[in-house]
């Protein structure tokens, strides 16, 4: 059983995983048992690839351009920081399981991460229990993260 609970949130060029990147994470680590935060990080990422940024994506988003150029990380850069932050960590995502799972599929490695520490991911849009909501606190504060700005 994992001792933590990592609850991140991503934001893209687009909704295509298959054209388009991931240009910001942000991600919050708690304690299971105590819900105290471990630490926390939001990372805006410059793809390595040439990129445009959706005009509806960056309605959403707020991030141009010209922000990630000056801004941003590569994202094999911040590899290992992501795999501290999933390491002995059940992952909780809002529509994550629909959505970001597929960008960090075609983005990174995330797929050895998942598959070398296996985690329970638990999507708040899928899920019904009673005990999820009680930590879906949580993602209020992954949402600030992604909202903010240097």
């Amino acid at each position: 059983m994992n001792k933590y609970i990592t609850c991140y949130d991503v934001e893209t060029t687009g909704l295509n995983p298959k054209e388009d990147f991931i240009i910001q994470l942000a991600m919050v680590k708690f304690e299971k048992d105590t819900f105290e935060q471990v630490k926390s990080a939001n990372y805006y990422i410059k793809p390595a690839h040439k990129y445009n940024i959706d005009p509806k994506a960056q309605e959403v988003h707020g991030i141009t351009k010209e922000f990630l150029e000056e801004n941003g990380v590569f994202l094999k850069d911040i590899i290992e920081d992501i795999k501290d932050f999933f390491k002995d960590s059940d992952l909780l995502t809002y529509n994550g399981n629909n959505f970001d799972i597929k960008f960090f599929f075609r983005s990174c490695k995330i797929r050895i991460i998942i598959a070398y520490y296996r985690h329970l991911l638990i999507c708040v849009t899928r899920c019904y229990h009673v005990q999820i909501f009680i930590i879906a606190f949580a993602l209020h504060f992954v949402f600030k993260l992604v909202h903010l700005r240097e």
